[in-house]
């Protein structure tokens, strides 16, 4: 069974930070403990070696001169000719290696200059147009127009030190309402010193609005104590298809919306009584049922041999009756209509056969055309 008294480990003081300013001759303190937190006891004849994190050699450096231990407190005298950089110190303790929480050597950044121009071409230029020093302002400058370029060189670098910062962008941001911002990067020429940046007026901006846009150049470094920026002022853009005003959205800034549109539904219908389709219907039913009643009595038609021809025109009469059933009871008139003129001539073909018939006798007249 393993012992966790024996087994180290290392975790940065309570009063020490993770950063250290360049040039600062400070102290890091390191708590060397237990698996359970407790003070190491055994912390003779240890070693501590020193890794730069930065360096992708990731090489281990020998510093026990550096670091005094006092009980199971490893104190870190950082030298202030320390290059800046994120390091970890690796710890032998009790024949255990152990890393330490990293320790970054910090310096402020700065800006010395800035050189610009503003022309058609889009290859970064050897001259330049005019130059301004930080943290000035620039007064007058080319007004960006379609294909066309602004070019920055740029000087930035670190107070103490001499190292150049991992990121330097240049940054249009446009003034009116909305939150139209394009950033444009530069890489570093290791010959000039430089950062060179290039935007184009064009290409760069997915929403083309004519106006005033601020410029602002940013420098940054996780080795840097804080990002800085610096606003080099306003440049006019003007495009030949661009919009006066809007929003990186495609809105005009003095857009405003109407009131919500409400959804008004007409009027709900008063239900119809049924009591007059009915009576219309049962006014119908009575009609031809009188009118059988009729034939059946008093010998008034000869009923008794009813051929085809007669089946089919009381079969068209009880069809029509339906129909104006039907429609007393939907009242729909137009589908009605419809109906009605497309049976109309089977229906005068039926009666004119069937009442046409030898047979067909109702009272002293025969539906019969002369011999």
């Amino acid at each position: 069974m393993i012992d966790g008294s024996n087994i180290p480990a290392v975790r940065l003081s309570a009063d020490s930070k993770k950063t250290v300013s360049f040039g600062d001759s400070k102290t890091v303190k390191f708590e060397i403990v237990d698996a359970f937190g407790k003070p190491f006891a055994n912390t003779e004849n240890a070693k501590v070696s020193i890794a730069d994190l930065s360096d992708n050699k990731g090489g281990l450096k020998d510093i026990t001169p550096q670091v005094k231990f006092a009980n199971s407190v490893a104190t870190w005298k950082v030298d202030a000719k320390q290059v800046i950089g994120r390091y970890q110190l690796v710890f032998s303790v009790n024949g255990f290696t152990v890393s330490a929480p990293s320790v970054t050597v910090t310096d402020a950044l700065r800006f010395h200059s800035v050189q610009y121009s503003v022309v058609t071409k889009s290859q970064f230029p050897n001259k330049f147009e005019s130059r301004v020093d930080y943290p000035s302002k620039i007064e007058s400058i080319r007004q960006g127009q379609d294909d066309y370029y602004i070019h920055l060189g740029v000087d930035a670098g670190f107070t103490k030190n001499k190292d150049k910062p991992s990121q330097v962008f240049f940054s249009l941001k446009r003034k009116a309402a909305g939150s139209l911002q394009v950033n444009a990067y530069g890489k570093l020429n290791k010959e000039s010193g430089l950062y060179e940046v290039t935007l184009d007026v064009s290409k760069d901006f997915q929403e083309h609005f004519n106006g005033d846009y601020e410029m602002t150049v940013t420098a940054a470094d996780y080795r840097a104590e804080q990002a800085l920026s610096w606003s080099l002022g306003t440049i006019k853009i003007w495009y030949k298809e661009g919009h006066e005003e809007g929003s990186n959205s495609g809105i005009k800034a003095d857009y405003k919306p109407l009131p919500t549109i409400k959804f008004t539904y007409p009027p709900e219908q008063p239900q119809i009584s049924l009591m007059l389709p009915l009576v219309g219907c049962g006014a119908l039913v009575f009609t031809f049922l009188r009118y059988f009643a009729h034939l059946f009595t008093a010998g008034r038609a000869n009923l008794s041999r009813l051929s085809f021809w007669g089946l089919l025109f009381t079969a068209n009469l009880v069809v029509i009756l339906l129909i104006f059933t039907a429609f007393f009871i939907e009242v729909k008139l137009i589908p009605t209509l419809w109906l009605l003129l497309f049976i109309s001539p089977v229906s005068f073909f039926i009666a004119q056969r069937a009442l046409s018939q030898a047979d067909c006798v109702i009272g002293e007249f025969r539906l019969q055309s002369s011999a």
